[in-house]
């Protein structure tokens, strides 16, 4: 995957269980805006492991994105870490990494290509870093990360695991 563009919620997601080696082997390498870099050192996240994860200049790119039009157009619609890696992802030509519905629409309406949590988990089986998503999706939501149950089972029937698995 070329370099992407991440929103806070993905990085969060892999880092409360534990398994930010998923997202470092499908994206050796990640750009994130300063409002990302902010949220994620605020607050209950100090303690997580993608506090220590972005530490390391090799993995994380952080960057400020320009006070421009658009960006000020999508703060009205979104929160700023959703915005600014929107913007820094159509400036970029990236891919971004996002979770949040109304940011993932933003996207499709701007061309902007994105995935979520639960698509680098696919493509992470996919590249052989896991066997199943299954028990990463169980450990997600045992994490409280929060995901439609239909979303669970769709990736998991899509995966092919639904039979060998079961329905979640």
């Amino acid at each position: 995957m070329p370099t992407p563009v991440s929103n806070t919620s993905p990085l969060i997601a892999f880092s409360r269980i534990d398994r930010m080696d998923i997202l470092r082997a499908v994206a050796p390498r990640i750009v994130i805006p300063t409002a990302v870099f902010d949220e994620l050192h605020r607050g209950a996240h100090s303690g997580e492991p993608i506090i220590t994860a972005l530490s390391e200049p090799a993995w994380f790119d952080v960057r400020p994105v320009a006070e421009t039009a658009l960006l000020k157009l999508l703060k009205t619609e979104l929160g700023a870490g959703e915005a600014e890696a929107l913007a820094l992802g159509l400036e970029l030509g990236a891919t971004v990494i996002i979770d949040d519905l109304g940011a993932r629409k933003a996207a499709a309406r701007l061309g902007i290509d994105y995935v979520g949590t639960l698509g680098i988990i696919s493509k992470a089986k996919k590249l052989g870093v896991i066997a199943a998503v299954s028990p990463v999706l169980t450990a997600l939501q045992a994490a409280g990360i929060f995901y439609r149950d239909t979303l669970i089972n769709r990736v998991i029937r899509e995966e092919g695991e639904a039979q060998e698995q079961g329905e979640v």
